[in-house]
C-alpha cells in the first residue's frame, strides 16, 4: 500500500475521533458555563485550599536558579547552535561570593 491511502485514512480518522469529542463535548456541556470570565469555580478553589496541584509556588527540585542558600551565576552568556562551546558558571553563596570549597552534601 502507498503512503499517501494511509495518511489520508489516518487523518480521515482523526478527524473523525476529534470530531466526535467535540459533539460529546458539547452535549455534555461544562460545569463552569454559569461563572464570569476570571472567577474561580469550586474545584479550583478546593485544590488551592488542599494545597493541590493548583499551587504554583511548587518549582521540582533542580530547576532552580537558586537553592538552599546558593545560586547559579552563568558566566557564558549565549551559545550559538550548532557549535561546539564551553559554559562557565559560578555557584554564589547567600552573600554572593563565589564559593570555591564545598562538599556536594553541603548544598543539599
Amino acid at each position: 500500500m502507498k503512503t499517501w491511502p494511509k495518511t489520508a485514512g489516518f487523518a480521515a480518522t482523526l478527524a473523525v475521533v476529534f470530531g466526535a469529542a467535540y459533539g460529546v463535548g458539547s452535549l455534555a456541556g461544562s460545569d463552569d458555563a454559569d461563572t464570569e470570565p476570571g472567577t474561580q469555580t469550586g474545584r479550583e478553589t478546593e485544590g488551592a485550599e488542599a494545597g493541590g496541584a493548583d499551587d504554583a509556588a511548587e518549582v521540582p527540585e533542580g530547576l532552580q536558579v537558586s537553592a538552599h542558600g546558593y545560586s547559579v551565576d552563568l558566566k557564558t552568556p549565549r551559545i550559538e547552535r550548532g557549535r561546539s562551546a564551553e559554559i562557565r558558571f559560578a555557584i554564589l553563596d547567600a552573600q554572593g561570593r563565589p564559593v570555591t570549597d564545598a562538599d556536594a552534601d553541603d548544598m543539599v
